[in-house]
């Protein structure tokens, strides 16, 4: 079944109510984000140690019963046991995908799975959206305003002080890959350490990822700040936009 976004922190408190969680999206930051707080979030729930096992498409070549067999091990040694998958890294056949029909939620280890390349009508993902023991989480590029949303969350979890036009400033100059503004945010946020930065320090400070065209510095004309309508013509230029 399909996790919306409005669903997630729900999904968190009932994670192990799944056999399977697949996150995928082309946002890989924010693929490798989810997943980290999928596991951060069992393992606040679990007392007992966790072992975690990364799957390799190494592993999965050993023999044809591999995947069920690490898919329904339990540990002597530890109460709970996930399993990990980059789907970028193994071949999806029909052996695969029986596997995942087939997963016994009251029986098997806990698999999450990962992925940025998956097609949107890829076999895998029609199984997740229709099983209701299978959770299916999509990371997609940010828009405008969840760029901004992002930069506001990453801001307040690293105690970054900016002002509105700070941050529309970074929403226009970060692109839309979640661990690159994650990374810029926690940057500024040790420059400043607990002080509030100044626009020209930001100016500075951050790398460019985003994409600007003429249609960005338009829309800045009535920003009346002179640095960052510079910037902006600056790189509209470099970026041969027109």
């Amino acid at each position: 079944m399909i996790i919306k976004d409005w669903e997630y922190n729900t999904f968190l408190k009932s994670v192990m109510n799944y056999a399977a969680i697949l996150i995928h999206g082309s946002d890989r930051g924010k693929v490798t984000e989810k997943v980290g707080e999928v596991i951060k979030k069992i393992k606040a729930n679990t007392s007992g140690p966790i072992d975690i096992k990364d799957i390799s498409p190494d592993d999965i070549l050993q023999s044809n019963s591999y995947l069920y067999e690490v898919a329904y091990q339990k540990s002597f040694l530890s109460e709970l046991v996930i399993i990990k998958i980059n789907m970028d890294l193994i071949k999806i056949d029909k052996d695969f995908l029986n596997f995942i029909e087939q997963l016994d939620l009251n029986k098997c280890n806990l698999i999450i799975m990962e992925s940025r390349n998956l097609k949107n009508n890829s076999a895998i993902l029609n199984i997740f959206k229709n099983k209701q023991h299978l959770a299916l989480l999509n990371c997609y590029p940010d828009t405008d305003k969840s760029i901004k949303d992002s930069i506001i969350k990453y801001a307040n979890i690293y105690n970054l002080k900016l002002d509105e036009n700070s941050i529309t400033y970074l929403s226009n100059r970060l692109g839309n890959d979640t661990m690159i503004t994650k990374n810029e945010i926690k940057k500024l946020s040790t420059y400043a350490n607990g002080s509030k930065v100044t626009f020209e320090e930001i100016l500075n400070g951050v790398g460019d990822s985003s994409s600007i065209t003429l249609f960005n510095l338009a829309d800045s004309m009535g920003v009346k700040n002179k640095d960052e309508i510079n910037y902006l013509y600056e790189r509209s230029l470099q970026s041969g936009a027109n």
